[in-house]
């Protein structure tokens, strides 16, 4: 299952580069960009979950192309990599659109159920927000999830964090 997720979503997004670091025990996965060539790479702790299904994995897949293809605010000034909530917003929409196209199907709330049970298995998620710190809203698990599973998108749209 999860080489053919990896499959599926590499052939809609043939500008990017995408690798399963199975050795990696993190429940994660992440974008990078190494001389000039955009990759994504899933880790294994993530990949052969028990907890984590083809929604969870796709979500996550798209997420981190959503960092390379995503427009709006930037990781850090001057950063080519979108930030977070800006490759999450391009991974429900954008994303989640060429997906569909080849007959698999996204469902970011059953994607976000499988993440944060093989996450909360590991460690506890943070369910509220850092006040001491302006941070984007998608590093609040319970923002992240309203915004995500919003049937119109209207709270993806906007990031909080200043880019100039």
């Amino acid at each position: 299952m999860v080489e053919e997720t990896i499959q599926s979503v590499a052939a809609c997004f043939p500008q990017l580069e995408f690798q399963l670091l199975d050795s990696i025990t993190g429940i994660n996965a992440h974008a990078s960009i190494l001389r000039g060539q955009r990759t994504v790479g899933l880790f294994g702790g993530l990949a052969f979950n028990r907890l984590v299904g083809e929604h969870g994995l796709r979500f996550s897949l798209l997420h981190e192309s959503g960092h390379h293809l995503g427009s709006g605010a930037r990781l850090a000034l001057h950063s080519p990599l979108a930030c977070e909530c800006a490759a999450d917003q391009w991974a429900v929409t954008t994303g989640r659109r060429a997906l569909a196209k080849t007959g698999c199907a996204l469902d970011p709330g059953k994607a976000l159920d499988e993440i944060e049970a093989a996450a909360s298995a590991a460690t506890p998620i943070e369910k509220k927000p850092n006040r001491r710190r302006r941070r984007c809203w998608a590093f609040d698990w319970t923002l992240r999830r309203r915004a995500l599973t919003d049937s119109k998108l209207e709270r993806v749209r906007r990031c909080n964090i200043r880019t100039d």
